[in-house]
């Protein structure tokens, strides 16, 4: 087999899944293949065993990812509890707050109670705006020229990366915000933050979820896409070596009407 890299990307672990012939369910998990065998994963007993391992010490110091030691078929990183053919593996980190009233200092607590002083331009669009980017369509259900209905309802530009949603109810207000902070805290604009449960986290997105919880998109106010969010690019350039929950950064505030 050609040898591959110690650590295989989000995007390549089901190819990789089949390979082995293992089954992996969990979005953004990597197998850890042996470098000493490189097409072999590496074996264990428990994810202590993972952590100690020098191939994974990289990863986990971003404080993006945890280890995960388990057998094919399961649920948590795509294994089962089976004791028999363990292997380790890389999963998102399933524990960061994206709770404004938990973090209470640092550039998230900041946009947060900039947020709350410009609370008047969380709101839906007027109905004079239909058919604008981020609004609901017209009466006639068409859009603006050179804009599409996208999967959320709205009006949209089909060459966006992520869709646009408009403000529909007071369960979103700050969403932007919160999203951010977890776009930030894992460099990618492909986390939002779930208010699901009992304590909003950052997730991987999912397209079939609601928006607020844990679905995919962008809040739209007032006809555009809230200035909160930053670019992939732009998550990218800010990329901390290691994250930090106080350290997430945030586009311009979304200024009042």
């Amino acid at each position: 087999m050609t040898s591959l890299p110690a650590s295989i990307s989000a995007l390549g672990c089901s190819a990789l899944a089949l390979a082995f012939g293992l089954l992996s369910t969990a979005t953004g998990c990597n197998f850890i293949l042996n470098p000493a065998n490189s097409d072999e994963v590496i074996r264990c007993k428990n994810a202590t065993e993972c952590e100690r391992d020098s191939y994974f010490a990289k990863s986990l110091a971003t404080k993006r990812t945890d280890a995960s030691c388990d057998a094919p078929g399961s649920g948590g990183g795509g294994f089962t509890s089976s004791k028999t053919n363990q292997v380790c593996s890389i999963i998102d980190r399933t524990d960061v707050s994206c709770d404004p009233t938990i973090l209470m200092k640092g550039k998230f607590y900041d946009a947060w109670e900039q947020a709350m002083m410009n609370a008047g331009a969380y709101t839906d669009c007027p109905g004079a705006m239909k058919g604008s980017l981020g609004c609901a369509a017209k009466d006639s259900g068409g859009c603006n020229a050179g804009l599409s209905k996208n999967e959320l309802g709205v009006c949209d530009d089909p060459k966006s990366p992520n869709p646009l949603y408009n403000y529909k109810s007071e369960d979103l207000f700050g969403q932007d915000v919160k999203d951010q902070h977890c776009r930030s805290y894992f460099c990618s604009d492909e986390f939002v933050c779930s208010n699901a449960g009992s304590s909003p986290k950052c997730v991987r997105c999912d397209p079939d979820a609601e928006v607020g919880q844990g679905g995919c998109g962008e809040l739209a106010l007032a006809g555009k896409r809230s200035t909160v969010y930053q670019s992939e690019a732009q998550l990218k350039d800010a990329c901390l070596d290691a994250a930090d929950p106080e350290a997430t950064v945030f586009g311009d505030a979304v200024a009042a009407p």
